[in-house]
């Protein structure tokens, strides 16, 4: 009576996709935890900072694990901002969008684009001028400064705000309502 071959393990050609997603819904879910926590104790955190320390400290503890696998979190991170970008802000924006009393909106176009285009100028001339001028005075070598134009355009691209984070401060606050 012989044996019949073994046959091959249909997980053994997987990566660490499975992970990779399991990795990702347990980060969401201890954001959303955290997050409903903050908000039920009515603690003055902003949910985008809350959620950037729970990565930081997901980040610390798989730090501390010489097991983990860099690439996963770099390959997990690529694949999740394309897919966030062409799959999810789009229709978060549109959602927002819509739900959004259109009549309130043009009644306050002058205010809204004075203060979006004067709010972003100012925090790019800021974040600029920061990068530009307070290096010299901490001593760091000249060869290693940046020029005023890379200053500027580093200023300009972290200065710009998030559609969606303002109309949930928005909402969060009843601005539309108190005019």
């Amino acid at each position: 009576h012989e044996m019949a071959p073994a046959s091959p393990d249909p997980l053994a050609g997987l990566t660490l996709d499975a992970t990779d997603i399991l990795l990702l819904v347990g980060l969401l879910a201890v954001a959303l935890v955290v997050n409903n926590f903050i908000q039920k104790r009515s603690i003055p955190i902003p949910e985008a900072i809350s959620t950037i320390l729970v990565g930081i400290a997901a980040g610390a503890v798989a730090d501390g694990f010489p097991q983990v696998n860099r690439n996963t979190f770099r390959k997990l991170e690529d694949a999740s901002a394309k897919q966030f970008m062409l799959v999810f802000i789009a229709p978060i924006i549109f959602a927002e969008g819509y739900g959004m009393k259109s009549q309130q909106f043009f009644d306050n176009i002058t205010r809204i684009l004075v203060h979006s285009f004067a709010g972003t100028l100012i925090s790019a001339l800021v974040v600029a001028s920061m990068l530009y001028y307070l290096p010299p005075l901490t001593g760091v070598a000249a060869a290693a400064r940046l020029q005023l134009a890379e200053c500027l355009a580093f200023g300009a691209m972290i200065s710009s705000t998030d559609p969606v984070t303002t109309l949930a401060i928005f909402k969060e606050q009843h601005l539309p309502e108190n005019g």
